[in-house]
């Protein structure tokens, strides 16, 4: 009987179009610092700027598997050539815990945005 039922069955559920299970959405955990850096303003831009003055960019970092930074551009200039070259160096540095999906590893992107502020502090150096 067994296997009378069988073909009856597959028949039915072609025939109502059986749907398949649904799909999960994947688990996708965002990268997390592990080891930031100090984004200071370099002396060489420091003597240009004025007291309240401030830069800002905003940086693109390419964060690999091992959270290490592999890549970074610039989405944003801060309109200071020296001051946006510092970022990039100092930005290498930092180190991720890297973004997992479906608890494995991924490579991924990290928008950065930097604000640089001349203090009055800044300016006795």
């Amino acid at each position: 009987m067994t296997k009378k039922l069988l073909p009856l069955a597959l028949l039915f559920a072609f025939m109502t179009g059986c749907q398949s299970l649904p799909q999960r959405e994947p688990v996708i955990v965002p990268p997390k610092v592990m080891r930031s850096v100090d984004f200071t303003i370099p002396p060489r831009v420091s003597r240009r700027m004025s007291r309240g003055e401030s830069l800002d960019l905003v940086l693109k970092l390419y964060v690999n598997k091992n959270g290490t930074v592999d890549k970074v551009s610039i989405q944003k200039s801060s309109g200071n050539r020296h001051l946006d070259r510092n970022a990039i160096i100092q930005a290498r540095k930092m180190i991720f815990h890297a973004a997992t999906k479906d608890s494995r590893f991924i490579e991924s992107t990290v928008r950065l945005p930097i604000v640089y502020k001349m203090h009055r502090d800044d300016m006795l150096h």
